[in-house]
């Protein structure tokens, strides 16, 4: 099988909301949210690496990836500033939440079929 980069995307999505079911079924609600709320800045941060990567291989001007890619590193930046001071969530809950991108990808990866094979080397 196949996948494409943007189901990464849904991978991440399916695997934020089953941990933050089982969080909100085990410590409670509060806990649940934060973590939920890291996992969507984990997303949003995904979003910008597979849209880069695409435009990138798609031999895109250069210029338009490099600013977005900083504008997004300043804008998550201030997000997590955010959540952390302004709405007091829990750095614990917030930090899992943003983990969870590795095993999002070790999925992924594990999931997918492209290898070197593609390359002619076998």
């Amino acid at each position: 099988m196949t996948l494409k980069p943007w189901s990464s995307l849904v991978i991440h999505a399916v695997l934020v909301l089953l941990c933050g079911a089982v969080t909100a079924a085990l410590i409670g609600r509060e806990a649940a949210v934060t973590l939920c709320a890291g996992g969507v800045v984990s997303l949003l941060t995904l979003v910008g690496v597979v849209w880069s990567i695409h435009r990138m291989m798609e031999k895109k001007p250069i210029a338009l990836t490099t600013g977005s890619i900083v504008i997004k590193y300043a804008l998550l930046g201030w997000i997590l500033y955010y959540l952390t001071q302004t709405l007091k969530m829990d750095i614990l809950w917030l930090g899992l939440g943003v983990f969870l991108i590795l095993p999002s990808l070790i999925i992924f990866g594990l999931l997918s079929e492209k290898g070197l094979e593609e390359d002619g080397v076998e």
